[in-house]
């Protein structure tokens, strides 16, 4: 049994994708938003503008396309 100074043989540190790919589920989040916040996409116009981004960025371009996007936006959709 491991006492709390066992050293483990292996740590994975996950860059996203490489295990887990969260940007489809992602995507598919600012999706919804934006269309609460009156900007209808559907997921393949979501994914063409947005893929591979940042939150910001993604709040910001959306922000110019005429969405209702509050300031604090990517910090507050974390």
């Amino acid at each position: 049994m491991c006492q709390l100074d066992c050293v483990p043989k292996l740590v994975i540190f996950d860059c996203d994708g490489v295990v887990v790919d969260s940007e489809p589920l992602t995507l598919q989040l600012i999706r919804d938003d934006l269309a609460a916040r009156g900007l209808p996409l559907d997921l393949t116009k979501t994914t063409d503008l947005f893929m591979g981004g940042t939150i910001a960025g993604a709040g910001a371009q959306a922000r110019e396309m005429g969405a209702d996007i509050p300031e604090d936006w990517a910090r507050s959709n974390l």
